[in-house]
């Protein structure tokens, strides 16, 4: 009912938005884009080797801007998705992850954003996009190539319906808080959690540090409450950057001492205009550190004609019970 509810807001707010002003009013500013993410890998784990095509995304979408204070956009996407769609813990409070890998094609986004109507303040109704995961997704840059941490081990939802608030004092920080449905905008709202509430604040200095922290309360009718922290630090320039997040979870979808801690390190550099070279480490852990996942990559990014970026890269995975597997990839990444 909320998702139904959400999603006629967010249209209703749309429409409001392209009616809002007549003729002796500001004129809209439309743009239009997509990108599209594939690639082609080489996967070998010991036992059953794997080749092939594959496109991970592929976006659209359409925005509309009147003055200064009012802003609607729609995303419709078709997403390769693995999400976590269960969590077990046995005797030794060791937690397993079920993934059910799956593509999704649906509408991403779809809000209505007022902007300064209270000053350095800015509100979002709708489907909208979280601010967990869009600091670190930003600082790592190659969200073509690899997903964060935080999306790879599915500690919450990019997009969901509800509301938001950003406040601006200044243009180095932002302070901003939801009030979500808390299960995506690929799920019903589930009977047995509650809505998430969650805040943030991002720190941009003029010299290039960068910070993010990033916190979330989700109760559920078992009584357990779903906690969340992220924490992000990193330093940019124009040819250069470096930065890692720790992300922590407990209690996962309600599930009693369901624990999921990671850590994830990166850094690239560009040593020619159309070139950078990146390498990342994640450790990702769901026992207390007893046990972890390692993942570690490195490659090129190539850009061309500023739509076009190309990367050959390799990746080593090191799960804890099962053969390591080595990965060749060229991802690919269109923008239009």
């Amino acid at each position: 009912m909320m998702r139904t509810f959400g999603t006629l807001l967010a249209a209703c707010a749309f429409l409001c938005a392209a009616n809002a002003f007549a003729d002796d009013k500001p004129v809209p500013v439309q743009s239009f884009g997509g990108a599209a993410f594939g690639n082609w890998h080489y996967i070998n784990n010991g036992a059953n080797p794997s080749t092939g095509f594959d496109l991970s995304l592929a976006e659209m979408a359409y925005d509309v801007a009147y003055g200064e204070h009012f802003k609607a956009e729609i995303k419709m996407e078709a997403d390769r998705v693995e999400p976590v769609t269960g969590f077990s813990v046995d005797t030794a409070a060791n937690v397993t992850l079920t993934k059910s890998e799956r593509y999704f094609v649906g509408v991403k986004r779809a809000f209505f954003v007022v902007k300064n109507i209270i000053p350095v303040t800015e509100i979002g109704f709708g489907l909208l996009e979280l601010s967990q995961n869009g600091f670190p997704e930003g600082l790592w840059g190659y969200r073509y190539v690899y997903k964060t941490l935080l999306d790879q081990y599915g500690y919450g939802e990019n997009d969901d319906y509800g509301i938001t608030a950003k406040v601006s004092p200044v243009k180095q920080l932002a302070i901003s808080a939801a009030f979500v449905n808390g299960d995506g905008r690929k799920n019903l709202h589930s009977t047995e959690g509650s809505y998430k509430g969650s805040a943030a604040i991002d720190l941009t200095l003029d010299n290039g540090i960068m910070g993010h922290v990033y916190g979330d309360l989700r109760p559920f009718e078992s009584g357990n409450k779903q906690v969340s922290f992220s924490g992000c630090l990193g330093f940019k320039r124009e040819a250069f950057r470096i930065g890692a997040d720790y992300d922590w979870q407990n209690n996962c979808g309600g599930v009693t001492d369901a624990t999921k801690n990671g850590v994830s390190a990166y850094a690239s550099v560009q040593p020619a205009k159309v070139m950078n070279v990146f390498a990342r480490g994640d450790f990702f852990s769901t026992d207390k550190w007893k046990t972890a996942e390692k993942v570690m990559m490195g490659g090129l990014s190539f850009s061309f004609f500023d739509h076009l970026q190309i990367s050959p890269n390799l990746q080593y995975k090191i799960p804890p019970n099962s053969p390591n597997v080595t990965s060749i990839y060229l991802n690919t990444r269109l923008d239009i």
